[in-house]
């Protein structure tokens, strides 16, 4: 049983095998009697309340947990809630199996139905100044990565997700993007829409308001970020955001002693080093149509003032998280040669 697992197992592990299930749960064990059940919404709330991904499924687990002990009061707790699974345990309480909601098996491993027509909106004008002298030559989102333009392997990831509708804004070196996309990617369909001069991210999301339908993705040409869309459209849709931000838990080391004082600026204590650990902004987001309502009233702005704004009228802005590992970015040189390492 896959997704039975011991409470000695680390989160980031338990978020690894999260995500080569088609059930998003898995069960806490020990000597053989379920302890506990994590779903990565429990994972989620567990990283927000810590601000760590140390830790174990002891530490992340929902306690109690729902068992029964037969097939048939099985199928009538899964049909009666709507749950995804449900432990079947003998008179010792020692788990036998996991009982499935069929239902959910039987989705697709690419996006639900509900969720094909979602668009992706690519923020792609940037002149890439961080990496000239590559985009002396060619515009960052062409500029290669293991052989292959890092704005296509982004849009591959959700074409092989079932999304196939993209909108890209240009702006320099608008004619080598439209030119590449006339012929890349057979059997999806793009439309450009073209900045005459910079206006943020924001302000190129205005443009295309009248091309946008509901909930639509936004993302950055320069970032490969490993994420479940169906469990990130989930989280969207239940949480009723206007906006969700994929952000990772990143750990920064400072290279310097850091000094602690008290108010008279005697020293408290000496911190050789430290690392912190803050959530951080990938820059993929999943937006509500209705946000459009609070966005400011001028020509250049950046997602940064969108969110601010939704905060000031008090809707919901939420987050997904990812680990570290699932975010890549090329945005500068170093970066840029990470990226190629890794996906070499």
């Amino acid at each position: 049983m896959q997704d039975v697992i011991q409470e000695t197992m680390t989160i980031l592990e338990v978020m690894d095998l999260l995500n080569t299930l088609p059930v998003k749960t898995v069960y806490v064990v020990r000597d053989r009697k379920v302890i506990g059940s994590i779903t990565d919404g429990d994972i989620r709330r567990y990283v927000i309340a810590t601000r760590s991904m140390e830790g174990t499924a002891a530490d992340c687990m929902k306690t109690p947990c729902r068992t029964c002990v037969s097939k048939e009061e099985g199928n009538a707790i899964i049909a009666q809630y709507g749950i995804q699974s449900i432990p079947v345990v003998n008179e010792e309480e020692e788990i036998q199996y996991i009982l499935y909601n069929h239902a959910v098996l039987s989705r697709p491993t690419q996006v639900r139905e509900e969720y094909k027509d979602i668009q992706v909106v690519m923020m792609a004008g940037g002149k890439g100044e961080r990496l000239y002298p590559y985009t002396n030559v060619l515009p960052k989102p062409l500029i290669p990565v293991a052989g292959t333009p890092i704005s296509e392997r982004i849009l591959t990831r959700f074409k092989e997700a079932g999304l196939t509708n993209y909108i890209l804004s240009l702006n320099y070196k608008k004619n080598i993007i439209k030119a590449y996309y006339d012929e890349a990617m057979e059997g999806c369909h793009f439309t450009f829409v073209e900045e005459n001069k910079p206006l943020g991210t924001g302000g190129s999301l205005t443009l295309m308001e009248d091309l946008l339908h509901d909930d639509f993705f936004v993302v950055n040409c320069d970032t490969l970020i490993d994420v479940d869309i169906n469990n990130l459209l989930d989280l969207h849709k239940e949480e009723e955001n206007l906006l969700t931000v994929v952000s990772a838990l990143k750990q920064v080391s400072i290279p310097y002693g850091v000094i602690d004082t008290d108010a008279d600026g005697q020293i408290l204590a000496l911190r050789e080093k430290p690392s912190i650990k803050q959530f951080i902004n990938t820059g993929m987001y999943v937006i509500s149509k209705k946000a459009f309502e609070y966005f400011p009233d001028m020509e250049f702005f950046h997602m940064t003032q969108i969110i601010e704004n939704l905060l000031a009228h008090n809707q919901r802005v939420g987050t997904y998280i990812i680990p570290e590992e699932g975010f890549l970015d090329m945005g500068v040189i170093s970066g840029l040669n990470d990226m190629n390492q890794k996906l070499r």
